[in-house]
């Protein structure tokens, strides 16, 4: 009669590279993710110093990572975390980003105006629709330099200051509504801009002084790839590939 030797037990070091490889997959971090692996070796470090000090105190070394597992946090706890930490730069980066170019685009489209020839129109003729384009674009353009004002702040205010970590998540999930909403804004601020010289021109295409129109446009036209960067980073934290089971990063450098 034949017996098996039931499989043995993992040991604490294996228990804590699976769980880290669950954390990688969660949070798509592949080989090549230079800030996720970062995130993952800190991780280690805390859980296996955090498992040794158990172990000095005399408990058995699976007992001892379990425990800093316990403490470090279930997965579906810390992944949002995690996530959040590998967000942040890029959401960061976004803010500034949205913030500068709303001062340029702002200071340049109004100098335009300000310095282009007389409109073609009196102010009891001017067309509906070039009114309402022009009023709504500078309320449009207000509307996404405060948000995108809102959204630095709110990420530059809390610090790193462990004891308000609370305080730092929730100003980062609003931080990224505001910068969602200055981006709202800001491209219908742009359309609208784009709409009243499409009118104005339509009316009288020498109302318009056509190479600073133009320039400004591409300068305009420029800023989307610098908003774009982030934007796309961040999407790709959130809707990326999950990395294949059973391969870790680690595996795959």
């Amino acid at each position: 009669m034949s017996t098996t030797t039931p499989p043995a037990a993992p040991s604490g070091e294996a228990m804590i590279d699976e769980y880290l490889d669950l954390l990688g997959r969660r949070l798509r971090i592949d080989a090549g993710d230079v800030a996720g692996r970062d995130l993952l070796d800190e991780s280690r470090d805390h859980l296996c110093s955090h498992r040794e000090y158990l172990v000095d105190l005399g408990r058995p070394e699976r007992e001892a990572a379990a425990a800093a597992l316990a403490d470090f946090g279930a997965p579906e706890d810390i992944v949002p975390r995690l996530r959040a930490e590998l967000v942040r730069p890029h959401l960061r980066r976004l803010s500034a980003a949205l913030l500068a170019l709303g001062l340029v685009l702002g200071v340049g489209w109004t100098a335009l105006f300000e310095f282009a020839p007389p409109v073609p129109w009196t102010q009891q003729s001017r067309p509906a629709l070039s009114s309402l384009f022009d009023h709504g674009a500078e309320r449009s353009a207000a509307a996404a330099l405060l948000l995108a004002t809102v959204s630095v702040a709110l990420l530059v205010l809390p610090g790193h200051l462990r004891t308000l970590g609370r305080w730092r998540a929730v100003s980062q999930r609003w931080s990224a509504r505001a910068a969602a909403a200055s981006l709202l804004f800001g491209t219908a601020a742009g359309l609208q801009t784009f709409g009243y010289l499409i009118v104005r021109a339509l009316i009288s295409h020498q109302s318009l002084a056509w190479p600073a129109v133009i320039t400004a446009t591409l300068v305009t036209l420029a800023g989307a790839p610098i908003v774009a960067r982030p934007l796309l980073a961040i999407a790709g934290r959130h809707l990326g590939r999950p990395v294949d089971a059973g391969r870790s990063p680690r595996a795959r450098s």
